[in-house]
């Protein structure tokens, strides 16, 4: 968790990040095909994701479900 920029280290809990750490590097996995391993996926959550999340318990529809109607 050491990579998180300090600004964005209160979005997710740290548990909480790991969690949807591993569970964005299986979507992107199985979007890519392969496996592209932990490191690729925390930098790609910590860029693609993490800006997104407001705070703790709180996330922004559309990031991995669809917009509520």
């Amino acid at each position: 968790m050491s990579q998180v920029p300090s600004e964005l280290q209160d979005r997710v809990e740290q548990t909480q990040m790991f969690h949807e750490i591993l569970e964005h590097r299986w979507y992107i996995g199985e979007q890519a095909g392969h496996d592209l391993g932990l490191d690729f996926a925390t930098k790609d959550y910590i860029e693609n994701i993490l800006p997104f999340r407001t705070y703790v318990g709180v996330s922004v529809p559309g990031i991995h479900e669809p917009p509520s109607k």
